[in-house]
């Protein structure tokens, strides 16, 4: 049995998913599988994966795209690692990258962990990404990503099986963050540290959604990450409880949320 399954999403992206995949391979000090979860590519990328004949690569087929957080469940659940890593297909790591989250959470007793990333982008400077300690996650989850990129997260596989792996009815739009608050939630303890590094690629994945239909998806999944954390979010002391929590970003609330 491999101590870590990275899971690897990708769609028609085989430029990036070779690099991603090849600092996956070269991780130091970790028995590892990867599973690559192919989303109705039309670029031969599954037959191209088989060509590379490495046994700690495993390849799953979706005939059709279902979103990145159908992929990412489907790769837990034929995943067979104790730990499980996440990795988008226009990131890579750091060869230590996953030694150091293993060495991180069991130094502090937690369940996942969180690391830094370096985002670099054609039209903007390079950045470093340093998110939040994990005593100020519970608060500014709810205001911004403050983990980073699902490929900055280790979790213990047991932990996923109990809080249900990815909210698929978030497809393409904060699943990631959701599943972060549901392990808070749930009390299971987490961990940042910095020496977990990868390269996030911004803009490469997804760029600006303006197209009618990828709007109102959009809207939805927003809106059903509200009514699930509206507890939560209404009761965040770093918004201002004139702000809309839907729509447009910052707006005011009309009709207004307190009278």
């Amino acid at each position: 049995m491999p101590e870590v399954s990275v899971i690897l999403p990708t769609m028609d992206r085989w430029g990036l998913l070779t690099r991603a995949l090849a600092s996956v391979l070269a991780q130091e000090d970790v028995d590892l599988e990867v599973l690559v979860i192919d989303d109705g590519s039309s670029d031969g990328t599954p037959t191209r994966l088989g060509a590379i004949g490495d046994p700690r690569l495993r390849v799953l087929v979706q005939e059709s795209n279902q979103g990145v957080a159908r992929a990412r469940n489907r790769g837990i659940e034929e995943a067979d690692g104790e730990w499980i890593a996440f990795l988008d297909d226009d990131d890579f790591w750091a060869p230590t990258c996953l030694r150091e989250h293993l060495r991180s959470i069991a130094d502090a007793g937690a369940g996942w962990g969180y690391g830094a990333a370096i985002s670099v982008g054609p039209d903007r400077p390079s950045r470093v990404m340093m998110p939040a300690p994990a005593d100020e996650l519970e608060d500014g989850l709810l205001q911004h990503n403050l983990v980073g990129p699902p490929s900055t997260v280790t979790v213990r596989r047991d932990l996923l099986d109990e809080i249900g792996g990815f909210d698929e009815r978030l497809a393409v739009s904060l699943n990631d963050v959701d599943l972060c608050l549901r392990a808070i939630a749930k009390g299971y303890r987490n961990v940042f540290t910095p020496h977990a590094e990868l390269v996030h690629a911004e803009g490469a994945s997804r760029g600006l959604e303006v197209a009618p239909a990828e709007l109102a998806r959009a809207e939805r999944e927003a809106a059903l990450f509200v009514s699930r954390w509206r507890a939560w979010v209404e009761a965040d002391p770093t918004y201002n409880p004139n702000l809309t929590l839907v729509g447009k970003a910052y707006a005011l609330a009309h009709p207004p949320r307190h009278r």
